[in-house]
């Protein structure tokens, strides 16, 4: 009976914080740090929280808390959406190895995808490393396109641009 009790109230407790998580989730604030925070203790080890509790730290500006949490949801999880958090992450602290090794990371996983070269291209020459940087823009503009969409164009567009500017 005792065993049931607490199995009870743990599970009444995960309840109550799904529905807290789910008020939070949909409506990005920077109050809603806090209430992540508060949710850590009982929905720490679901990793689609961990992956919204480290998206929502990234907006908020707090990125080393937010590479903390999201290398937490690493263990649990991978995703092309959570390795180019991560990447964005140490991008903006400074760490231009490990983004540049998750940027690959996301773009092996999802060889598609534009974004992930994308950026690359743009640590690259903060780097100094521009002849990789037009490689890589080069193919980004001979990439086959599978969804045509106007992020897709404006980016083949940049990288045409870089091209001629860095000529």
């Amino acid at each position: 009976i005792i065993a049931g009790m607490v199995v009870f109230y743990k599970l009444c407790m995960r309840i109550d914080a799904e529905y807290k998580w789910n008020a939070i989730a949909y409506f990005p604030t920077n109050e809603n740090v806090r209430a992540y925070k508060d949710l850590m203790p009982i929905l720490g080890d679901d990793p689609y929280f961990l992956y919204n509790y480290a998206a929502e730290l990234n907006v908020a500006r707090f990125y080393k808390e937010s590479l903390d949490i999201a290398m937490k949801c690493r263990h649990l999880w991978s995703d092309y959406d959570l390795e180019m958090l991560i990447a964005q992450n140490c991008w903006e602290i400074n760490r231009m190895v490990e983004a540049e090794e998750h940027f690959r990371l996301a773009s092996d996983m999802c060889p598609n995808r534009f974004m992930p070269l994308y950026r690359l291209v743009w640590l690259l020459d903060r780097q100094g490393r521009q002849t990789e940087a037009r490689e890589l823009a080069t193919i980004i503009i001979s990439k086959p396109v599978k969804i045509p969409s106007v992020i897709i164009e404006r980016i083949k567009s940049e990288m045409e641009n870089y091209l001629t500017l860095k000529i």
